[in-house]
């Protein structure tokens, strides 16, 4: 399973320091991806600001090494589903297509076919409790449909 991960309004609230991720917020993230297996494509912006090695260094080392990728910046495509275009780019290019989701905090960004598969997160909240619950349903049932359960 792949995680498209947003920051702000995610890993960073509405009105906390620019590019500062909440050590609070990366923590419930951190606890609740802990027991399963996925892996982690960066789809915020701060892609464009910072390598892959820097934002590996914001997270314990467990979850670091589940960073595998961020997605392509589309410049000159800029409108309201921008980060679903990027993500699309990225999954056309994966070997064998995986099962996914993304969480962020604009519905915007989205095509309304798409939204199943987004954890919406409050921007003043930030991945709170709710999201969290969210996230572990969508990686315990991911885990159930496992070709070597079936």
């Amino acid at each position: 399973m792949i995680i498209f991960l947003d920051f702000d309004g995610v890993l960073r609230r509405e009105g906390d320091p620019k590019y500062r991720i909440n050590p609070a917020l990366r923590l419930l993230f951190e606890q609740t991806i802990m027991p399963f297996d996925v892996q982690i494509v960066i789809s915020s912006n701060w892609k464009d600001a910072f390598g892959l090695d820097t934002i590996r260094k914001c997270f314990v080392a467990e979850i670091a090494a589940r960073i595998i990728d961020r997605t392509p910046t589309l410049s000159g495509q800029i409108n309201d589903a921008t980060k679903w275009k990027e993500i699309e780019a990225w999954l056309k290019q994966a070997k064998p297509y995986p099962q996914w989701v993304a969480i962020d905090d604009k519905a915007s960004e989205f095509p309304t076919n798409i939204l199943p598969q987004v954890i919406l997160t409050n921007p003043t909240l930030g991945f709170d409790n709710v999201a969290a619950t969210a996230l572990r349903r969508v990686l315990q049932r991911s885990t159930c449909e496992s070709p070597l359960l079936a």
